[in-house]
């Protein structure tokens, strides 16, 4: 339960921060996936980005994951079936190499850690400039 409420915080704190930042850097599935963050999974082929390997909709759907919410939730959120969810998650669940919506949302805030990490060092280039 203590995992759970510091996943919803640490999303109620992103949401926060979107909401006052410009959209455009805060992608942050377009960061290098790290595959050993699930031990034993490997990125797709070629692939090295969760953005290249998941389809729109399936970033849609684990950023809503990574915020908390049910598969009903989502379906009304994004106005779809309960079911259409169901096989979005399962396929993001497959893509990603994750046991459950717990380790997706995980892999999600590790993947946001380290694109704000590196949006940081970006920025600060940019100011020693």
């Amino acid at each position: 339960m203590e995992g759970e409420a510091n996943t919803r915080e640490g999303a109620a704190v992103v949401k926060e921060e979107e909401e006052g930042e410009d959209s455009s850097l805060m992608d942050p599935l377009s960061h290098v996936y790290d595959p050993a963050l699930i031990p034993g999974r490997r990125a797709p082929e070629g692939r090295s980005s969760l953005s290249s390997f998941l389809t729109q909709r399936e970033q849609q759907i684990l950023e809503l994951i990574a915020k908390g919410m049910t598969n009903k939730g989502i379906a009304q959120e994004l106005e779809v079936s309960e079911g259409t969810v169901k096989v979005h998650v399962r396929h993001i669940l497959q893509k990603l190499g994750a046991g459950s919506r717990y380790q997706a949302a995980f892999i999600y805030f590790e993947n946001l850690v380290v694109f704000l990490q590196e949006e940081i060092r970006r920025l600060r280039r940019y100011q020693a400039g």
